[in-house]
């Protein structure tokens, strides 16, 4: 019975493609053509950011900016580069209404991570400030780290982060104004202390671009004593 009724549901509301909104299996992640373009971040990769390398330069390499500054988070991989497809799947989720999509980025991000966090035990979302929670009426990290607690069985707390300043966009500004420009906007939801003291934890955001938001994020967490913060992004900058 409830398999004809989630079949019956399908053909009312079909799954579609993040990308380009064709119709696609209900357990695809993407159309093939789309799956075709989409540029997918592979190896060799910095050790702590997983920035890219064109080339295989050896084992425990770290990228430019990692060696420079030191980050709080203990490493950071991606799915995808921000380029055309995962920017126009990112504008759908945060700008055009599409929650759903949530779903698909986390099956996504579930499949590059499922082999890297046996040893997580709390997911937590980048928090947004209430001014903007208001004007979007959802986070959608929070959406995407929801989906993929249930996809690794993982425990999830929504709002342990809390944004408490709001800031101006961080689009157009070069890595240290960034960094200066996320300083001391979160702080810990004390309810949540016990949950995450000695814990491992998996951060989730959309895009990293020089990793300033979910670096603040991070030093938030350590500072809180919890063990060692992971961090996932659907999309980064290269």
């Amino acid at each position: 019975m409830r398999e004809h009724f989630v079949n019956f549901l399908s053909m009312i509301f079909p799954t579609k493609c993040p990308v380009c909104s064709c119709v696609i299996k209900s357990d695809s992640h993407l159309c093939f053509k789309c799956w075709g373009e989409v540029d997918f971040i592979t190896d060799p990769l910095c050790q702590k950011c997983s920035y890219p390398f064109e080339f295989d330069i050896g084992v425990d390499f770290l990228c430019g900016p990692c060696i420079e500054n030191k980050h709080y988070f203990d490493s950071a991989i991606s799915v995808m580069r921000y380029g055309d497809s995962s920017k126009k799947i990112i504008h759908k989720l945060k700008y055009s209404d599409k929650s759903h999509v949530a779903k698909n980025i986390a099956r996504l991000m579930h499949i590059k991570m499922k082999n890297k966090i046996e040893d997580v035990d709390v997911i937590i979302p980048v928090p947004m400030h209430g001014r903007k929670m208001r004007k979007r009426l959802y986070n959608q990290s929070a959406l995407i780290a929801g989906h993929l607690s249930k996809l690794s069985n993982i425990p999830f707390i929504a709002n342990c982060l809390i944004k408490t300043r709001h800031h101006a966009p961080q689009t157009g500004l070069r890595r240290q104004l960034r960094k200066d420009n996320v300083k001391n906007s979160f702080s810990i939801n004390k309810s949540y202390l016990s949950d995450i003291h000695n814990k491992n934890i998996l951060l989730v955001d959309d895009v990293y671009t020089t990793g300033a938001t979910v670096d603040e994020c991070s030093k938030i967490l350590k500072q809180s004593y919890c063990n060692k913060v992971k961090v996932i992004t659907f999309a980064r900058v290269v």
